[in-house]
């Protein structure tokens, strides 16, 4: 199965995550083993490590559709997905540490309490800054564009030579991008205006629509052209200015 580059990155980053926190809990043995010599603390805290890894990547791929299902903005995001991962980390890492590899002595209450959460706000700000922050910090390179939302976790990065159209939904855009030869769609907080002024090479075609005339194929009918696998409309108020660059077109 092929993947795709968001989970190509998911993939990497909770693999590099899962191998921070074994560094770190190796170094630090929060989970009541720190009188253990170092020799078994780098066994034992490699379930921890490869627990984590899978947790993070399995909530960041639920975060993501459920957001998407629900239309929230990215306001929740941060949110859900902490919790997300709690509720799909927490009772592996208990059951492994009452295993009879581990033997743990504190009861539920007390390792959640006093040994869980506390390492787990330790490690949520190196989270939040694997998913949301790097990515923002990434310079552009090539045709790759970054459009941001109002709200501040509200990113897409994809090539633009993938993007096919964007259309005003509301308060909202909706991007439309070709994704492993299927039209994917994703909504950001933002404006038509805002999106031409980030990038320039959209055209307007109709007022709820901006396209990228690279996928253009043909006119479908007098009112609306053909990109690609997608179908946009055409109005009488753009279209003159539309048939014109189109017959500039190399």
């Amino acid at each position: 199965m092929k993947l795709n580059t968001s989970t190509k990155h998911s993939l990497l980053l909770s693999a590099v995550l899962g191998i921070w926190v074994y560094l770190f809990l190796v170094i630090i043995g929060p989970f009541d083993v720190a009188p253990l010599n170092m020799q078994w603390r780098i066994q034992i805290m490699l379930g921890y490590g490869v627990i984590f890894s899978i947790s993070y990547f399995v909530a960041d791929q639920l975060n993501t559709k459920i957001l998407d299902l629900l239309g929230k903005g990215s306001s929740w995001s941060a949110a859900s997905f902490v919790l997300l991962f709690f509720l799909l980390n927490f009772l592996p890492t208990h059951f492994y540490y009452q295993s009879d590899f581990i033997q743990g002595e504190y009861p539920f209450g007390t390792f959640l309490a006093q040994i869980y959460l506390p390492t787990l706000l330790i490690l949520v700000p190196l989270m939040l800054l694997g998913k949301w922050i790097l990515p923002k910090l990434s310079p552009k390179t090539g045709d790759k564009i970054i459009f941001k939302g109002e709200n501040k976790q509200d990113v897409l990065h994809l090539h633009l030579k993938d993007l096919l159209y964007v259309q005003s939904a509301q308060n909202y855009v909706e991007f439309h991008y070709l994704e492993n030869g299927e039209v994917r769609k994703k909504m950001i907080r933002a404006t038509l205006k805002k999106v031409q002024e980030e990038v320039p090479k959209l055209t307007r075609i109709h007022r709820f629509y901006l396209v990228n005339f690279d996928h253009f194929v043909c006119w479908n009918d007098k009112r609306s052209i053909s990109l690609g696998l997608a179908v946009v409309p055409v109005s009488e108020t753009y279209k003159k200015a539309v048939q014109l660059q189109l017959s500039t077109r190399p």
